[in-house]
């Protein structure tokens, strides 16, 4: 019984930490999606505000 429960902590061991490594891939991923997008904002603001003619 006591070996079955040291597999079975080893098991869930595992399993948190394949599960943190996947949260902070997508969190990474998350934090660069929405720096892109404040940049490709900020860009198109710039360039309607810059362009000949004015507003």
């Amino acid at each position: 019984m006591r070996d079955n429960l040291d597999a079975r902590d080893g098991q869930i061991e595992r399993v948190l930490h394949r599960q943190g490594a996947r949260f902070t891939t997508m969190l990474a991923i998350a934090i660069f999606l929405s720096i892109a997008a404040l940049v490709a904002v900020s860009i198109i603001g710039y360039l309607m505000l810059n362009r000949p003619g004015g507003v």
